[in-house]
């Protein structure tokens, strides 16, 4: 039931008249992977519908993710030359690449995580004796590969209760570091920074303040940045997007009509429906009067009544 991306390129070809598999060398197969691509781009980015006034975006390009922080370390003493940070005894933590090195009151930013002794700081200049006392926070959180923007609030939970972290600025949170650097507890503030280029391969930081004291599930919603090696959406709306595709490839066939951009706008309303009853919200907060209570309910309307034209009321029980 699965649509992948070869079984879009396939059905194109096949209908372009190149047989039932589609080609993989020339200017077909070039037409074909840009035909998917505007077809993938036009069903994850759709217009306004008929009757609507905003765009639709789609649930499943806003996944929930949950990112967890970690208590500094300190054990051990190390030896830095060169930027490159041994570690006298001991293995450093496997997020060691997303920490901050503190030694001495000055802070120094990780670059990767070369085993389980040595860590190399984007600062290639510092050296430090050996035997230096040190603390390795976690501040510096990695973001999914395809992480494209926060959506909403950051939430943790603490002392049975849900806590909001304030998104603000990447220049906030490192004035705020410079201003208490030594600050430990739960996250008050958050900000997103883009790395890309770092040798780790992550493209998205969450830059966090105070440095977590202990471990926090830290909670929030993200928008997806789509890739063309992935289908989005599940089956529900497989053959929305295969419609989308065959659309598109009607405009590189002049002779053919338009029938299946009618049939994809069908399917477009079909699929945004879905996804609107799928993600509807069924609470709406505390009802202080309790008339949606059945045992209310039932006691009302024992004790209601009717009058009929004529004047004369009934129980309606």
């Amino acid at each position: 039931m699965a649509v992948s991306r070869s079984d879009l390129e396939d059905e194109v070809g096949r209908f372009l008249g190149w047989g039932r598999s589609a080609p993989t060398t020339g200017d077909a197969a070039t037409d074909i992977e840009a035909i998917v691509d505007r077809g993938l781009r036009q069903f994850y980015y759709p217009g306004v519908l008929r009757g609507e006034t905003v765009v639709h975006e789609w649930s499943f390009l806003k996944p929930v993710a949950t990112i967890s922080t970690n208590a500094p370390v300190s054990s051990s003493t190390i030896t830095v030359g060169s930027g490159v940070v041994t570690l006298l005894s001991g293995n450093w933590p496997t997020w060691a690449a997303e920490g901050t090195l503190s030694v001495a009151n000055e802070d120094y930013e990780v670059s990767v995580r070369d085993s389980n002794s040595q860590i190399t700081l984007i600062d290639t200049s510092v050296s430090i004796a050996a035997g230096t006392s040190y603390e390795l926070r976690h501040d510096e959180l990695t973001l999914p590969s395809d992480f494209a923007g926060i959506v909403g609030p950051l939430t943790y939970s603490r002392d049975s209760q849900e806590r909001d972290i304030q998104v603000v600025s990447e220049s906030y949170i490192r004035a705020i570091r410079q201003d208490r650097p030594q600050s430990k507890d739960a996250p008050i503030y958050a900000a997103v920074r883009p790395v890309s280029g770092s040798t780790y391969g992550n493209t998205y930081q969450l830059l966090v303040w105070p440095c977590p004291d202990k471990t926090y599930r830290i909670n929030y919603k993200y928008n997806v940045e789509v890739t063309d090696s992935a289908i989005y959406g599940g089956i529900p709306h497989n053959e929305t997007i295969m419609a989308s595709c065959m659309a598109i490839a009607e405009t590189y066939a002049p002779e053919q009509s338009n029938r299946h951009r009618e049939i994809y706008s069908d399917l477009l309303a079909g699929s945004v429906m879905f996804d609107r009853q799928a993600n509807a919200t069924e609470y709406f907060g505390y009802n202080s009067d309790n008339s949606d209570d059945p045992l209310m309910i039932r006691q009302n309307l024992r004790y209601a009544t009717y009058t009929n034209r004529s004047g004369t009321t009934f129980p309606t029980t």
